[in-house]
């Protein structure tokens, strides 16, 4: 039952993740401050804002400057994503060994977990055949 309700309870933890990373706006700026630009959670621009004094910049400089504010405002999606994951998850392992043994320890609690499990219930039958 404890593996059931804390299984709930990461689920609805998801969820409220999954809808506040679907609110995560990241922002981006270039051409001091001129330029706006913003990037959802997938890091896809939702909006590019020009300040008319741009234009006085050449084509190249302005192309540098858009797209200096939109990577920008994807490493900022990028890391407010990461922040609702961390938050979420709890701290990632940094390398695929620490993967497998965090999987380990997870392994080996639900085992020791399902064999009281198991144990109570041959009690239990213990029990009801001796009646």
């Amino acid at each position: 039952m404890r593996i059931i309700e804390q299984a709930e309870q990461d689920h609805r933890r998801l969820q409220v993740a999954q809808r506040e990373i679907e609110t995560i706006s990241g922002v981006g700026a270039g051409a001091a401050g001129k330029i706006q630009v913003r990037a959802d959670a997938d890091g896809r621009i939702t909006q590019i804002k020009l300040d008319p004094r741009v234009m006085k910049l050449s084509s190249r400089d302005l192309a540098e400057e858009v797209m200096l504010a939109m990577q920008r405002a994807q490493e900022d999606s990028a890391m407010r994503r990461e922040r609702v994951l961390r938050d979420t998850a709890g701290e990632l392992p940094d390398t695929p060994a620490q993967s497998l043994e965090q999987f380990d320890r997870t392994m080996h609690t639900f085992n020791r977990a399902m064999d009281e499990h198991e144990s109570r219930l041959d009690q239990i039958f213990r029990e009801m055949d001796g009646r």
